[in-house]
């Protein structure tokens, strides 16, 4: 019987001491100090949300420096391909474009100016163009198409004779000037 009674009041004890720990577990959960365990889990999975967003918003910037020595150079390659070293190429390109397409230019204007690119001039042409509207499609289409870099500004219908069609274009082109 002592045995029971010795087991009983140990269990009693160990009872009272589990029931003091959850009153202060409970304390601690009501208290400040818990808020700010809960509240400091709440911020760091916003925070680790935040690092997650942030990395995959960055992903794209990874390696920019080999991107922009890569740009430069397809830059340098572009003006080196598709813009004259001299403004007499402008002339001759265009009329042989006209020659092998069949149609007339006349009253060519060209006119010059600098752009904002160090070392590049932009070259205003404006033309009339006589032929054949099938002829002068193509040699639209040939002046886009052709490795010296045109961009047609406007094209406008003059009179039109006999079948043939009179058009006013006006193009742009870029010339390397000798600084670049």
């Amino acid at each position: 019987m002592t045995d029971v009674k010795h087991t009983r009041r140990k269990l009693t004890i160990a009872l009272v001491a589990l029931l003091c720990l959850d009153v202060a577990c409970v304390a601690v959960l009501v208290s400040p100090i818990g808020r700010a365990s809960r509240d400091g889990r709440r911020t760091e999975s916003a925070l680790w949300s935040e690092l997650q967003t942030k990395t995959h918003q960055t992903l794209p910037l990874h390696g920019l420096d080999s991107k922009i020595k890569d740009a430069k150079s397809e830059i340098t390659q572009f003006y080196d391909e598709r813009f004259t070293d001299r403004f007499a190429k402008v002339p001759e390109e265009l009329g042989k474009l006209a020659a092998d397409n069949g149609v007339m230019l006349s009253s060519v204007k060209y006119s010059s100016e600098d752009t904002d690119v160090p070392g590049i001039r932009m070259v205003r042409v404006e033309a009339a163009i006589d032929g054949d509207y099938f002829k002068e499609a193509r040699f639209i289409n040939a002046v886009e198409r052709d490795k010296t870099f045109f961009i047609i500004d406007s094209v406008a219908l003059g009179e039109q004779q006999k079948g043939g069609v009179h058009l006013q274009i006006v193009f742009e082109t870029y010339v390397r000037s000798e600084a670049a």
